[in-house]
């Protein structure tokens, strides 16, 4: 992810070896929501929030909703993909200007619950397809 804060951070030498390990406590998977195309207008980006939150609900997955600077592009590709309604002065979340928390996990946390966390992505179209899947539309 091209983003100027961290999305996740990084295991240290301090943190337990639970919460480094995918074999320690039960981590709470979170699916990281994004957008994957910075030319599309804002109800574009809402509707594919949409659909991956609808596929964190039917997988029992903690939701959060990331729509940073950059769209969510390969660490490779950061010279493009500026998101059009990003404004440094406003957070690093376009998603806040507008819109309320979609759960209670926040961008970095390492621990939600005292649990550790396992960040999950999942692709834009793979969550598209799955709402029309399921829901039939």
């Amino acid at each position: 992810q091209c983003s100027a804060a961290p999305l996740v951070p990084q295991p240290s030498a301090s943190w337990p070896l639970a919460a480094r390990s995918p074999y320690g406590a039960a981590p709470i998977e979170v699916l990281l929501v994004v957008s994957d195309h910075n030319n599309h207008g804002l109800f574009a980006q809402v509707e594919r929030v949409l659909n991956q939150l609808h596929l964190a609900e039917h997988r029992g997955l903690v939701p959060h909703v990331f729509l940073g600077q950059m769209v969510f592009n390969a660490p490779d590709a950061c010279d493009v993909g500026h998101n059009q309604y990003f404004e440094p002065s406003r957070g690093d979340n376009v998603w806040d200007y507008y819109f309320e928390p979609v759960s209670p996990y926040r961008t970095g946390d390492a621990r939600l619950a005292n649990r550790p966390v396992r960040l999950l992505s999942a692709s834009v179209d793979d969550a598209r397809r799955h709402a029309i899947a399921i829901s039939g539309d």
